[in-house]
């Protein structure tokens, strides 16, 4: 194992910190009762070479085994689906304006007046256009649309870097839990080790603990919350509006900015609470230990 000093105290550091109240009682089993683990405690494992045969049978450190899974997660291919979905919201909220002018135009019988005098006499409608009260005007919704194109950019990268993180210790605890399957440690190229003996099952809690606290936490936390606040204002707005002018809902653009900035951040909320879903099945997945635990006792 090559790493630092600084990164083996602050493994020490996490896997020490971790509330044995969350493993539900199992640490408070006479052999692992107020056990402290180091980053230095090593597991027999066994380990596989890229054919899938059987190598041979080594000593591996916490650090070690974590250091291989997050190898692994840095291997696999990103997902761009929610940067694009960003992207894509970014630009049609940042056009919502154009378009609700251009709705209302063509609706009041304007538009379509306007757009026959262009094709008629497009060098009448371009200086027309530059006339100053007119050129002060366009300047004015163009510099309107370039500030929600940057403020919506912002706002949707901030929450898309939020969903690879998750996505991330998604990742992680996947691969944590292929560590004690035979088949699916071979299958994604990492070290195998069973259950089966009291400092395996510490080593095992305690590479639980690190990769669940690697990452930003905090900060991840807080777009979520952020995103869950806006959410909630958006959709409080939005019913208050509708139960004051229902027919009238739709003739207002802010309605319209507010119905689809609301949608945008369902789908990101929904998409956070899957993968935080997923992840606490994952690492709060005990059966495994819980069976090996009745070998050994």
């Amino acid at each position: 194992s090559q790493v630092s000093e600084t990164e083996v105290d602050r493994v020490n550091s996490d896997v020490n910190s971790d509330d044995p109240s969350s493993d539900e009682g199992l640490l408070a089993r006479g052999h692992l009762h107020n056990s402290h683990t180091s980053a230095s405690d090593k597991v027999s494992c066994f380990v596989w070479s890229g054919s899938g045969q059987l190598v041979r049978k080594v000593e591996l450190t916490l650090l070690d085994i974590g250091w291989s899974i997050i190898q692994t997660v840095e291997k696999v291919p990103e997902s761009r689906e929610f940067l694009r979905l960003g992207l894509l919201a970014t630009w049609l909220l940042a056009a919502v304006p154009l378009a609700y002018r251009a709705g209302i135009a063509f609706a009041s019988g304007g538009g379509a007046d306007c757009l026959a005098g262009v094709l008629a006499d497009p060098l009448a409608a371009v200086s027309a256009l530059t006339a100053p009260a007119e050129f002060m005007q366009l300047g004015g919704v163009l510099l309107g649309c370039c500030l929600r194109l940057g403020t919506f950019f912002m706002l949707f990268f901030v929450f898309c870097v939020a969903e690879r993180a998750f996505n991330q210790r998604l990742q992680y605890a996947k691969y944590f839990c292929y560590l004690t399957s035979s088949r699916r440690a071979r299958k994604s190229d990492l070290p195998h080790f069973r259950l089966n003996k009291a400092r395996n099952i510490k080593v095992w809690l305690s590479l639980r603990s690190y990769l669940r606290k690697r990452g930003p936490q905090r900060s991840t936390n807080s777009v979520v919350a952020c995103c869950f606040y806006t959410f909630i204002a958006v959709a409080s707005v939005l019913c208050v509006q509708l139960l004051q002018e229902p027919r009238q809902f739709l003739q207002h653009m802010c309605n319209w900015d507010l119905l689809l900035l609301g949608s945008v951040l369902s789908i990101f909320l929904l998409r956070y609470m899957t993968l935080g879903t997923k992840i606490n099945k994952k690492f709060r997945n005990l059966s495994v230990l819980i069976t090996e635990q009745v070998r050994l006792d």
